[in-house]
């Protein structure tokens, strides 16, 4: 009786490490993981997070935390605080900045899971399970700084499907002479010629809009005083994870009385400055074997058209720059040099 209830509980304490086992391994094949000591020293780490950080297999045993850390960093109370908590026991997750071996900046989305001996309860290590989301964090930080560059230098207004207004930044309603209390709530046809707005080009227009079209162009608006203003303007649809429109945002500029020469001018400059002619070929010979593919190469070459004309308007804008448009062409790029590199 007392040797085979033994071996059932041998067997079924074989059966619980096979298993253990078996997640170990599939952490190993698809989660960086590094294990360290309660003093930050590293114990352990499986080939992805020696890849990640740029270390040989087994290269990164022994040592510190802190040599994938910046120096500052290290050296900041914060750091020393991280680790005390670490070792009393708290677990953190979130986002973290560490150095690869190069020395270039590696994000990390990861957990500090600290282990408790069960006899004593003292934290005898920390794991640390991560995924290397560098090229995210760094995609957001080139969307940030585009977005607040066209803030800057744009008016900007968004709408619901429908056409009420949601927010507008300052240039617009300088541009247009509101406050944002006065168009908040308001629907667009308040910017525009009554007749137009009751026309059935206008209803067609927000229609286009939530279908998910993109719209660019010239358009002839109205401000508070009544007077006509030209804008060059784009409508982009935004859509939510579900693929349903969640709202339409406006950039837009003045061009009321300019040259129409010079802005076509200053557009194809653009296009030849950052040639943007080869990534529309390129996007124009995508494949395309249904619908949905076909709806975001056209997606694809809408995106393109915004960008061109959004540093258009930007480069129409500068400030004491020259008159001649490749001479001014060339200042923005010196000027917006760490966006043309990423580009």
């Amino acid at each position: 009786m007392f040797c085979g209830e033994w071996k059932q509980r041998v067997a079924q304490l074989e059966t619980e490490r096979a298993e253990q086992l078996a997640v170990r391994r599939a952490l190993d094949r698809s989660t960086a993981v590094v294990e360290l000591s309660p003093e930050g020293v590293v114990l352990a780490a499986n080939d992805n997070f020696s890849a990640v950080m740029g270390f040989a297999p087994g290269a990164l045993v022994g040592q510190k935390h802190a040599a994938l850390c910046e120096p500052d960093y290290v050296s900041s109370p914060v750091y020393q605080q991280f680790w005390a908590d670490l070792r009393a026991g708290q677990y953190f997750r979130g986002r973290f900045r560490r150095c690869h071996q190069s020395g270039r900046v590696v994000w990390l989305e990861a957990t500090y899971n600290p282990v408790l001996d069960e006899g004593s309860g003292k934290v005898t290590r920390i794991i640390k399970f991560a995924i290397d989301v560098t090229e995210q964090v760094e995609e957001a930080i080139r969307t940030t700084a585009l977005v607040k560059a066209i803030e800057r230098s744009m008016a900007v207004v968004e709408f619901t499907p429908d056409g009420t207004v949601l927010r507008a930044n300052d240039n617009f309603l300088d541009l247009m002479g509101y406050g944002a209390g006065e168009v908040v709530g308001q629907h667009h046809r308040m910017f525009c010629e009554a007749g137009h707005a009751a026309s059935p080009e206008y209803a067609a227009f927000w229609a286009s809009l939530r279908s998910g079209r993109f719209i660019s162009g010239q358009f002839g608006r109205v401000t508070r005083r009544g007077e006509p203003i030209w804008l060059e303007a784009s409508y982009n649809p935004v859509f939510d994870l579900d693929g349903k429109i969640e709202r339409i945002v406006k950039t837009a500029s003045d061009v009321t009385g300019q040259d129409p020469a010079q802005v076509a001018s200053a557009y194809f400059a653009v296009g030849g400055a950052l040639d943007l002619t080869w990534y529309l070929q390129q996007i124009t010979s995508l494949p395309v074997d249904n619908n949905w593919q076909g709806l975001a190469r056209e997606a694809f070459r809408d995106d393109l058209d915004w960008q061109q004309r959004a540093i258009t308007v930007s480069l129409l804008q500068m400030v004491d720059a020259p008159q001649d448009i490749e001479a001014r062409t060339a200042l923005w790029l010196e000027q917006h040099a760490h966006l043309a590199a990423r580009w």
